[in-house]
């Protein structure tokens, strides 16, 4: 007569167990610890420090360029953002779950340098010309030649240190000159514990 209520408290008290058990996985996987969110801030904010740094080797380069006049517009940007290593070129990797997130990420601004159409008479002016300056301006600012991206025939990369800036030019339309420059300001790439991502800068 003992055993059925020996035997039911036993299967409450392990099952009460099993739902602490759950509770507490559970609990892990909503968010991520303190020291992660920490560890993950500090990150990132070292990432943007860099990055930023960058845009402001750029935006002093393009004001010195001369060239027809120079870029009209230094294209301030608003701000950036984290991107799976490499970064794509032209929007972040979303993930369907946190799961998913990438843990190597780069701090990404990007930003355009309007020039390339005299704003007098629609003619085309010497934008190669004004890239070169830029160019010269940057080597000046520390970075070294560019080249090639190997992951973007389209763009073309310096380094300085260990971050870089990724340039190409662009038309506003298929059959207009060419308007000015994209320019993309990479910091390194730097690992994260995924779990602090979702929240990060939240």
């Amino acid at each position: 007569m003992c055993s059925p209520d020996w035997s039911r408290g036993s299967r409450r008290a392990a099952t009460s167990v099993a739902l602490l058990a759950v509770a507490s996985i559970a609990g892990c996987v909503s968010g991520p610890t303190d020291a992660q969110l920490y560890a993950a801030e500090r990150t990132a904010t070292a990432l943007r420090a860099q990055a930023w740094a960058q845009y402001h080797a750029v935006a002093r380069a393009a004001s010195q360029v001369r060239v027809n006049g120079g870029f009209e517009d230094l294209g301030v940007p608003t701000g950036g953002e984290l991107y799976p290593c490499p970064s794509p070129i032209t929007a972040p990797i979303r993930p369907a779950s946190p799961g998913e997130y990438s843990p190597r990420q780069e701090y990404v601004i990007s930003l355009t340098l309007r020039g390339g159409t005299d704003p007098d008479d629609g003619q085309v002016t010497q934008l190669q010309a004004a890239i070169s300056e830029l160019e010269l301006g940057l080597r000046r600012e520390g970075f070294g030649h560019f080249r090639l991206d190997p992951n973007d025939n389209g763009y073309r990369l310096a380094w300085r240190g260990s971050a870089r800036v990724e340039v190409s030019p662009f038309s506003d339309s298929p059959d207009s000159p060419p308007a000015g420059v994209y320019v993309l300001l990479v910091s390194r790439c730097a690992r994260f514990d995924p779990a602090a991502l979702p929240d990060l800068g939240k």
